[in-house]
């Protein structure tokens, strides 16, 4: 029997609660308080709520329980910004790019909410509502034309009424049942047609000789009064052909306009701005994936951003919280993306970054699986710390008023454009690590995920300086020692080549040669001569058994040297 697991519809958020005592927050900067509150005590186990709780609104009922309001506040240490946002997509679980769209949510959420803090503090806004009334000669005949048929419409539907009840009497006794269709028919296409066959009807079962006179009469005014309708209707026919082909000439035939548009640009450097808190929410049933994010931004979060950039170094020791290690391991790296700020406890600022991607089932793809996931929460961490943001946004909405058929009939359109950018570029950038790449498993789809961590690190940032000039000063010393060393070679080298192909040296070797082997020649004579000499036996060389290299087979296992490992570092 198959059981089938299927993942419950969730939310999934990181959960955060306030630990510690309010007087504490209230000396420092709201923002900062914003990041620390998330960060005061140890994460939970991702929380699951209902689907049909957003994700967006998890993350305020979340701020809301810690006690930080949305939007702009005003503290004693400066202004905090508050901004939620989020991302919506429609996306299978098995889908093999779920993690890319989950991510390319995240980016859209966070820079939606960094476009709201900078439209807040600075934009260029053009707004417009208008009322255009039109008019023209051609319309004004149009309408006059259009007048004509509806009289005309109006004329033929009376006499045509009359004759009809007219007809219907005049046939029964004569032609019940096509009395009863004609009294039955409504004004239309055909009623003309059975308007007219009704009155055939009655003029050829009439025989003139034994009609009276009155009966005579009705029917040469049932004839007048049909062809009155049917003029009318001919009337009413070459006047709507007439209105059709003006509306066709008609270059516009709008009568109105309600215009209602607006477009806003903001464009400010944004140093600090970073994530309290994120969310996903899934629903299996429907295949939709919503990320939120709860973005701050405040002016001591500018300044810490200033610190580390400058390379100032820690701020004051935190006693009693976690050191950053301790914190990481403390979160769910599986729920987590986008930027975070955290003071460890030895006062160190940290602009971390967290970005995830899909285990691959394929092992040579592995490294390179991982060393996306680090380049992403790279991006996240210094985009956090500093990043240019720019954002245009426009919309418009439309309504007019055209004529058709005579008729003034209202048209609506919408429609919104919109461009958000955040970008850096820094060269010799120091501090910025890589902390840590976890294998972990995504709470909604079930998925092996790498979620790398990424740090840029305040007292890293500024060491690393001393670290280059270290480096470069040791590279100075190498590359001088190389050059001696290159020397000292070529010198050899040189020495080594006066004696090649020396022909002194090469005449003496001659001689000396020459001597040896006379001199060798002569005394194996003489030892032969004086004894018998046994000839050599040939022996062949044969290889042990054992020595030879046997092909090797391999074995499942982790190997790892076992040897004493070097830790002076």
């Amino acid at each position: 029997m198959s059981i089938i697991k299927s993942i419950a519809s969730k939310v999934v958020f990181s959960s955060f609660v306030l630990a510690l005592n309010t007087s504490v927050w209230a000396e420092q900067d709201a923002g900062v308080v914003a990041v620390e509150k998330a960060n005061a005590s140890p994460a939970r186990a991702s929380t699951l709520s209902s689907v049909n709780v957003s994700a967006l609104q998890s993350i305020k009922n979340a701020l809301k329980g810690i006690g930080l309001e949305l939007g702009s506040k005003k503290t004693a240490a400066g202004i905090r910004i508050i901004s939620t946002q989020a991302g919506f997509a429609s996306v299978e679980a098995y889908d093999p790019d779920f993690l890319q769209i989950r991510e390319s949510l995240a980016v859209e959420a966070m820079l939606a909410a960094k476009r709201s803090i900078i439209e807040s503090i600075s934009s260029d806004v053009d707004a417009l509502q208008s009322v255009v009334k039109f008019d023209n000669p051609v319309m004004k005949q149009l309408q006059e034309k259009q007048n004509l048929y509806q009289k005309a419409i109006e004329q033929r539907n009376r006499q045509a009424e009359l004759a009809k009840a007219e007809t219907t009497e005049l046939l029964r006794g004569v032609d019940d049942a096509q009395a009863e269709v004609i009294a039955g028919a409504t004004v239309g296409d055909r009623f003309m047609e059975l308007l007219e066959a009704g009155i055939k009807k009655l003029d050829s079962s009439y025989d003139p000789n034994q009609v009276d006179e009155k009966k005579r009469k009705r029917l040469e005014d049932l004839k007048a009064r049909y062809a009155r309708a049917q003029k009318a209707e001919e009337t009413a026919v070459a006047a709507k052909a007439e209105v059709e082909a003006k509306q066709a000439e008609l270059v516009d035939s709008v009568k109105k306009q309600v215009t209602s548009n607006v477009a806003i640009s903001a464009e400010m450097p944004l140093f600090g701005a970073t994530v309290i808190q994120s969310a996903d929410r899934y629903d299996d049933l429907k295949g939709e994936l919503e990320v939120a994010v709860a973005l701050v931004w405040s002016q001591k979060l500018e300044q810490e951003a200033r610190r580390v950039y400058t390379k100032e170094g820690n701020g004051d020791p935190r006693p009693g919280k976690p050191s950053l290690s301790q914190w990481i391991e403390q979160q769910d790296l599986e729920v987590m993306v986008g930027p975070r700020r955290y003071i460890a406890d030895d006062g160190s600022i940290n602009f971390l970054g967290f970005s995830a991607v899909e285990v691959p089932s394929d092992p040579g793809m592995k490294a390179d699986a991982i060393s996306e996931a680090e380049m992403y929460a790279k991006q996240a961490s210094i985009l956090s710390l500093m990043s240019e943001v720019s954002s245009t946004r426009a919309a418009e909405r439309m309504r007019t008023d055209r004529l058709v058929d005579g008729k003034v009939t209202p048209e609506t359109y919408k429609a919104m454009v919109g461009n958000m950018r955040a970008e850096v570029s820094i060269p010799n950038f120091g501090g910025l690590e890589t902390i840590t790449t976890e294998e972990v498993t995504h709470p909604a789809t079930g998925k092996a995920i790498y979620v790398s961590v990424a740090n840029i690190n305040s007292e890293l940032a500024k060491a690393s300086d001393e670290l280059m000039e270290s480096s470069y000063a040791l590279l100075k010393e190498v590359n001088a020692i190389n050059s001696v060393r290159q020397g000292q070679k070529e010198g050899m080298i040189q020495a080594a080549e006066e004696t090649r192909n020396n022909q002194a040296l090469i005449q003496q070797g001659r001689s000396e040669g020459r001597d040896a082997v006379n001199s060798e020649y002569k005394k194996n004579l003489d030892e032969r001569a004086s004894r018998n000499v046994p000839q050599p036996s040939a022996a062949k060389s044969q290889a042990g058994s054992g020595a030879g290299q046997q092909a090797g087979q391999g074995q499942s296992g982790t190997f790892m040297n076992r040897g004493t490992i070097e830790r002076d570092f």
